[in-house]
């Protein structure tokens, strides 16, 4: 029964689909991919494909490390590895990050059209990230005897009440899953009450954390004073920005005119509307764009205020630029992002109350002092002004912060090891 609800609600939906895509250039300009046409005629039978999907640019990013072990091990060097997207800007990462041997938008999740997709294709595995579930793809890959395995499983809090109430109908859809490796023991236990088998699940941690370190940039670089104190705010959102700029405004205010401030919309059409917020302040901002690609601008004269990072890949790494880190999707109710990336750095982190995303390890860094927690624009200015002043809280928080950020290590091995177990 299930299956013909989730194929007539495709069916349903995709004239809607069709329409509303004629009016939107990225999906009108992608739509053939979609269809599971396009390039996907272009691909070549072989019977060594493996298909791997995330989402959006967070989740390809955070499978970093397990396409580097692909590359590495012989047992699975031997695949050609299929990686799709949901979003055109992680179709476009994996292309500049030379991760795949083919990648293409996710096709519709339409009976027919996956069954045209597998049939042409056939691969021996399925891996899907986070809580990637789509009914008609799993239904066709099950009839056609490959395994799927979900990797960097979570269920937030937000999403669990909605599984909780529709988990008689998703049923059949997760019991084609061949095996979960959750992040967390709690959403471990939140996806055996939806209705996965408990046999199926491991608890094994998120690969997003075991992100290769890059070498620290140089503030010069990036057309800021090398000696300037520099707060970061990454992955920031809508409305966050603005509680952002006036932090910002205000510290400045209260004497700490030589701080810099680099800020990182999550997503780049984002960025005109932070660019109007800076210039509304009367702040002078540089784009990131219009540096050179190879980063090495140097100053000219006097050193840019703020830094509007409109660019793709680089927030990770712009961390170690950074003496202060503010964590964004936190003062918004979005369930904040990966404080880690900038405790890998040894820097002090700094986040809103909005955790859920990543709430075992704010739990983890809260417990040895390795985070502050924030709940409006003022907190945010008395701890930025603290960490400013006070050099042994800076020093004690960002030690600490890094010591989890180790602890956090190891995903990657566990999720290859169980990928290695398998019988492709």
């Amino acid at each position: 029964m299930s299956k013909i609800i989730f194929a007539f609600l495709t069916y349903l939906a995709l004239p809607f689909f069709c329409v509303y895509a004629q009016f939107k250039p990225n999906l009108r300009k992608s739509f053939s991919e979609r269809l599971g046409l396009g390039n996907w005629k272009s691909l070549p039978q072989a019977d060594n494909y493996i298909w791997i999907h995330g989402a959006s640019v967070g989740e390809i990013n955070g499978l970093a490390e397990v396409f580097e072990k692909f590359n590495e091990l012989p047992q699975l060097a031997k695949y050609k590895r299929i990686i799709t997207t949901t979003t055109l800007t992680a179709w476009q990462t994996v292309r500049d990050k030379k991760y795949a041997y083919f990648n293409s938008l996710l096709p519709l999740d339409a009976p027919a059209i996956v069954k045209t997709v597998i049939t042409r294709i056939q691969p021996k595995l399925f891996i899907a990230t986070e809580t990637e579930l789509w009914p008609n793809l799993f239904f066709a890959l099950k009839k056609n005897n490959i395994p799927i395995i979900l990797i960097n499983a979570r269920i937030s809090d937000y999403s669990f009440p909605k599984y909780l109430k529709f988990k008689k109908i998703l049923r059949p859809v997760l019991d084609c899953l061949d095996l979960v490796l959750a992040q967390t023991a709690l959403d471990a236990e939140r996806l055996e009450q939806i209705g996965i088998t408990q046999a199926k699940i491991h608890i094994v941690g998120s690969t997003k954390y075991d992100k290769k370190i890059l070498p620290a940039v140089d503030k010069e670089n990036l057309g800021l004073a090398p000696t300037a104190p520099t707060l970061i705010a990454g992955s920031i959102r809508p409305q966050e920005d603005e509680l952002i700029i006036k932090a910002y405004q205000q510290v400045l205010n209260k004497g700490f005119q030589e701080l810099q401030l680099i800020i990182a919309p999550r997503h780049l059409e984002d960025c005109p509307a932070v660019a109007e917020k800076l210039k509304s302040a009367g702040l002078d901002f540089k784009l990131r764009s219009e540096m050179n690609s190879n980063a090495h601008d140097s100053l000219e004269g006097k050193a840019t205020q703020v830094l509007l990072l409109d660019t793709l890949g680089e927030l990770s790494q712009l961390y170690s630029a950074a003496d202060i880190a503010f964590i964004g999707g936190s003062l918004v109710n979005i369930g904040g992002h990966n404080p880690l990336e900038a405790a890998a750095y040894c820097k002090p982190v700094i986040m809103g109350q909005y955790n859920s995303n990543v709430h075992e390890v704010v739990s983890d860094l809260k417990k040895v002092g390795g985070i502050f927690e924030v709940h409006n624009e003022e907190e945010l200015v008395r701890v930025i002004m603290k960490l400013l002043n006070a050099k042994n809280v800076y020093k004690s928080v960002a030690t600490t912060a890094f010591s989890v950020w180790q602890k956090h290590q190891g995903a990657t091995a566990r999720v290859i090891e169980h990928i290695l177990h398998y019988e492709l």
